[in-house]
């Protein structure tokens, strides 16, 4: 009840407080929102929802009947690594996920698509020969239809991977193992994945696992360098602010001063001045996140970011109440240690 009584009796002062740091909070939304939008932190990439098996068969009865007993996948590969190169093939429709940039090449019988131009024309055109549009790989004639334009997450030399259509892969793999990757849209859980190893045993295969890293998307942002640098910009913000929250205090000295000859304790008084400092940047917080909702409802294309989840908020409202906690307590104690209260 004396905090709101302070704070009505000087509204024009909080006022000023609540516009500054909820401006601050805003900032930080809008900033960090798109280094997580920028950086792919919002969205699971290839690299972390691609499981793949190094299988030691190479019957491809036993490989389609693992793919068939395989539910809610993105699309499944398999790849062959051979002596110079590797060579890909998808079982199943290309994902749209792995697009690039450019459309994804349909790879045909007879036909065959490189992911690196260089490579491809170094190891495979003779460019004195009168058909450079045929290459000749694992003893077929195929026809080069050009680069293939897809992301790859596969524990192989990517530059050196060739694409080809089911038929011609099983007629020209000759490695003794085979890579299946299976691409999904959300991580596998272990009973999924426990599920998926025995399938494998039950068709007689023996495999080994390659599995992505589960790094959550908070610990992402939290070791980004970007988002390391805007903690620092952050903080040089709030040394500024920090002198408008010891205004807030200094506005109380005789209040507290009073408390100490009554017989309050240090701990009392301070206990008060951190309830008047958390309502501020309480208040603020608010009025930066509501700021931040109405802008992205009404103008829908200034904002890339748009999947503001409830961790966002958390992990933005953390990293804001550390810096201003910090720097404005640091002005604080301080002030309280000048004035021997």
């Amino acid at each position: 009840m004396l905090l709101l009584s302070y704070v009505r009796k000087h509204i024009l002062l909080h006022i000023a407080a609540f516009a500054m740091y909820g401006s601050l909070f805003f900032i930080m939304l809008l900033v960090i929102g798109e280094i997580i939008y920028d950086n792919g932190y919002d969205r699971l990439s290839v690299e972390d929802t691609t499981y793949t098996f190094r299988i030691y068969s190479d019957d491809s009865s036993k490989v389609d009947s693992i793919v068939r007993s395989i539910d809610d996948y993105s699309d499944i590969l398999v790849a062959s690594e051979e002596n110079d190169y590797v060579l890909v093939s998808f079982l199943t429709p290309i994902s749209e996920n792995r697009n690039v940039g450019m459309p994804i090449t349909v790879v045909n019988k007879n036909e065959i698509a490189y992911l690196s131009e260089v490579y491809f024309y170094d190891n495979f055109i003779d460019i004195d020969s009168p058909n450079i549009n045929c290459v000749v790989v694992g003893g077929k004639e195929l026809e080069v239809i050009g680069q293939q334009n897809i992301q790859l997450c596969l524990p192989v030399d990517i530059v050196k991977i060739l694409c080809l259509s089911t038929e011609d892969f099983w007629d020209v793999a000759k490695s003794d193992s085979i890579l299946l990757s299976v691409y999904k849209d959300e991580r596998m859980s272990d009973s999924e994945l426990e599920v998926l190893n025995r399938t494998f045993a039950d068709n007689g295969i023996t495999a080994v696992n390659y599995l992505p890293d589960r790094i959550t998307s908070a610990s992402k942002v939290i070791n980004s360098d970007a988002v390391r640098l805007i903690y620092i910009i952050v903080i040089l913000s709030c040394l500024c602010f920090a002198r408008l929250t010891l205004m807030l205090v200094v506005n109380r000295n005789e209040e507290y001063r009073i408390m100490r000859y009554c017989g309050a304790s240090k701990m009392i008084i301070a206990r008060y001045i951190l309830n008047h400092v958390m309502f501020v940047f309480a208040v603020s917080a608010l009025g930066g996140s509501i700021l931040y909702w109405v802008i992205a409802a009404f103008s829908t294309d200034l904002f890339s970011y748009s999947d503001s989840a409830f961790a966002f908020y958390l992990l933005v409202l953390a990293g804001y109440l550390a810096a201003a906690l910090v720097t404005s307590g640091l002005c604080i104690l301080a002030k309280a240690a000048k004035d021997g209260y």
